[in-house]
């Protein structure tokens, strides 16, 4: 990436600023009582996501037979709502006590905090990087897109590789497009998880893309602007795009004002 020159950087969106998206996270495991929500709701709205999938979960709703409170499950919706996301049901679970379940939330969830001995979280919730990224793609995603199979080519094929990965060079891609006439790939290459580091370069030809092409680093949001010597137009809305990095995350080539 340092042969890149930084362009610009994308600008997150409060939830209350987008009025319909694709782009949505789990609110998992309030059913169980995990974690406090009161903690996380301003934090889920300021990722710029529109839908959030809570569960019903039926023991906290009727823990008596015949006795049924939803005041739980009311206060979750109503404080989604005022801020701009749109709450789906899913009516599922019914377990309470499971101490594993409090510790995955801490690990595995875009945002991280400190446990006691109980399994309870304490004090605020500080994101992790992941909530970054998924900032970044909720804001460029905003809006109307539709996921689409772009004319590639020639497929991606390696010219350099490094950091102890033996395996044959595959990457795992995706192409979309918005009703501007805009387009973007996004590309990334799979590696065991925390076990092995990637960074390399491929080279792509691709056709029907219209515009200037920009590289955006999903985790951090910056907009790299392409050197010359890296773009190859070869007409008829073809290019030829050389030595482009490749990263163990997703990376997203933009065409034109895709990421506008």
């Amino acid at each position: 990436m340092e042969r890149l020159q930084k362009f610009g950087h994308i600008k997150p969106f409060h939830s209350l600023e987008i009025k319909h998206s694709k782009i949505g996270l789990g609110f998992e495991k309030l059913d169980r009582d995990v974690f406090d929500p009161e903690k996380a709701y301003d934090r889920v709205a300021e990722a710029g996501v529109k839908w959030v999938r809570i569960q019903s979960g039926w023991a906290r709703t009727e823990q008596e037979p015949g006795v049924y409170d939803f005041a739980w499950l009311d206060a979750i919706v109503e404080n989604l709502l005022i801020r701009g996301l749109k709450p789906w049901i899913c009516p599922c679970y019914g377990t309470v006590g499971d101490k594993a379940s409090y510790l995955d939330y801490g690990y595995f969830g875009i945002l991280g905090a400190e446990f006691d001995e109980d399994g309870r979280s304490t004090g605020e919730y500080t994101p992790k990087p992941a909530y970054y990224a998924l900032q970044n793609v909720a804001a460029i995603f905003r809006e109307d897109f539709d996921v689409v199979d772009l004319p590639v080519i020639g497929q991606p094929a390696p010219s350099q590789r490094v950091q102890h990965d033996d395996r044959p060079f595959d990457l795992i891609t995706g192409g979309f497009s918005k009703p501007n006439g805009s387009s973007a790939f996004v590309y990334w290459k799979p590696t065991p998880l925390l076990t092995t580091t990637y960074d390399g370069t491929v080279t792509w030809q691709c056709a029907g893309n219209k515009g200037v092409p920009r590289l955006v680093d999903l985790l951090t949001g910056v907009i790299y602007k392409l050197p010359e010597s890296m773009v190859k137009n070869e007409g008829n809305g073809c290019h030829r795009l050389m030595h482009l990095p490749v990263m163990d995350y997703p990376l997203l080539l933009a065409f034109g004002d895709f990421c506008v």
